[in-house]
């Protein structure tokens, strides 16, 4: 989800931009591994894990890395 991309103006015709996510989804019952795209962002901070109900994970992730998923859970980074 690109924050960049918003193409309307707020209402006093400013730019509007947002947060960038990633949003990878593993509908499987096994770990799939999942590539950062090099084009969208360097650094990525985790969000949410759906497998890891209190997020203690602070890792930086960095474009081109592959991250695991766990079956049947949801993972979001944010571009840094």
């Amino acid at each position: 989800l690109n924050g960049e991309a918003i193409t309307e103006p707020d209402r006093r015709g400013r730019r509007v931009v947002d947060d960038s996510f990633l949003l990878m989804f593993n509908a499987h019952h096994e770990t799939i591994r999942f590539t950062i795209p090099k084009d969208f962002g360097d650094v990525w901070v985790p969000e949410i894990d759906t497998a890891v109900p209190i997020a203690i994970d602070t890792k930086l992730h960095h474009s081109g890395e592959e991250v695991e998923v766990v079956g049947r859970s949801i993972r979001v980074l944010r571009r840094a």
